[in-house]
């Protein structure tokens, strides 16, 4: 298997086709340095492994919980001006904002409470995920984690084609 290499912010312009703008948005919500992509021209939110909706959020293990409330708060201008988003696992879809909203829901709903109505909880194949977020709530709640979210800036840029 090969290794992935950093792209220092932009992507190699020999790799993007003639006459499509990409954009990267880095974060480490799902792992350090998980990036997901912006086109502006056709408004679309390439999410990598991030806004699906069949699965659960899943911070990096064993508990990155605030990095990946900050990376929904990055993400957030880009899924409410999304016409569609594509995430890594899941279907294509044009609810991007309420996907992210769904997330946001689950992860606080799981460390205020410990549970959640959320209906991904119910999927079989979410059932390990759950649990674990299920333990990592509980040791929020009882201080063993750290519950700070730090604040990243909103995107310098947010562009579509209407900008322009």
């Amino acid at each position: 298997m090969g290794r992935v290499t950093g792209v220092a912010g932009a992507i190699p312009a020999e790799s993007v086709p003639a006459g499509v703008e990409i954009e990267l948005i880095v974060h480490d919500g799902h792992a350090p340095g998980h990036t997901a992509l912006w086109l502006p021209g056709p408004r679309i939110l390439i999410a990598g492994d991030m806004l699906s909706d069949i699965e659960l959020p899943l911070p990096f293990w064993p508990d990155d919980l605030p990095a990946y409330l900050a990376a929904l708060d990055v993400l957030a201008p880009y899924a409410e001006r999304a016409a569609l988003v594509i995430p890594g696992h899941g279907g294509v879809g044009t609810d991007a904002a309420a996907r992210l909203g769904a997330d946001r829901r689950y992860l606080e709903d799981m460390v205020r409470s410990g549970a959640s109505d959320d209906p991904r909880t119910r999927l079989p194949a979410m059932a390990d995920d759950h649990a674990h977020m299920e333990v990592l709530a509980e040791e929020h709640r009882a201080g063993l984690r750290s519950p700070h979210v730090p604040q990243h800036p909103r995107p310098p840029q947010l562009r579509t084609a209407d900008d322009r």
